[in-house]
């Protein structure tokens, strides 16, 4: 069984980890995306997926 080769490894597949991913894939990286629940589930379900911090409470 082969050893996957991954340059990076992004835990949380949220808005921002998804956004990251893309740029390094669409860099030539190679990505791995891992999250323990559903995708956008947890953070960005709660911020309704926006990356405004001046928008958004702590």
């Amino acid at each position: 069984m082969s050893v996957p080769e991954d340059d990076v490894l992004i835990i949380g597949a949220g808005a921002t980890g998804l956004a990251t991913a893309l740029a390094l894939s669409a860099a030539g990286r190679q990505v791995r995306l891992m999250d323990a629940g559903q995708v956008g589930g947890a953070t960005s379900y709660g911020n309704c997926g926006t990356i405004t911090p001046s928008h958004a409470p702590p």
